[in-house]
């Protein structure tokens, strides 16, 4: 059994006297340490999710600057494209005029050539058809 005499009661303010020796020297300062780690942590979580935030914001402007850019970039395309499609068309229907002009030009000229030679054959006719009945009867006639 537990006797309670005079050691105990020295034993237990010795202990008294470690357990506050031993909080001044040893348990505050290692809480304070945790306590400024804790913080220090708590701090830097707080400057990565402030640079998430930051870095969320300049995507998204840039995505929207991208898209305008895109946007404007496909407006500029169509222009050209459309201006591009626009004098192609313009030569095209030039050249197909000068075609046609050129066309009507040999056609009239193969119509007067036709009508020279038409007049030549009705003007040379006549000696034609004699010379012809002479040889196919054989005699002048």
């Amino acid at each position: 059994m537990i006797e309670l005499n005079v050691s105990f009661f020295i034993q237990a303010v010795n202990f008294l006297i470690l357990l506050f020796v031993l909080n001044l020297v040893l348990y505050r300062p290692i809480l304070r340490v945790l306590e400024e780690r804790r913080k220090k942590t708590a701090g830097a979580r707080d400057q990565v999710e402030s640079v998430e935030e930051q870095g969320a914001e300049l995507m998204a402007s840039y995505e929207a600057d991208l898209a305008v850019a895109r946007s404007e970039a496909r407006g500029r395309y169509q222009e050209h494209r459309a201006k591009a499609v626009a004098e192609a068309e313009a030569i095209v229907a030039q050249a197909k005029e000068k075609a046609e002009a050129e066309l009507a030009r040999h056609a009239a000229e193969l119509d007067r050539r036709r009508q020279a030679l038409i007049q030549e054959l009705a003007a040379s006719e006549a000696a034609l058809a004699q010379e012809i009945a002479n040889k196919a009867l054989g005699r002048a006639v």
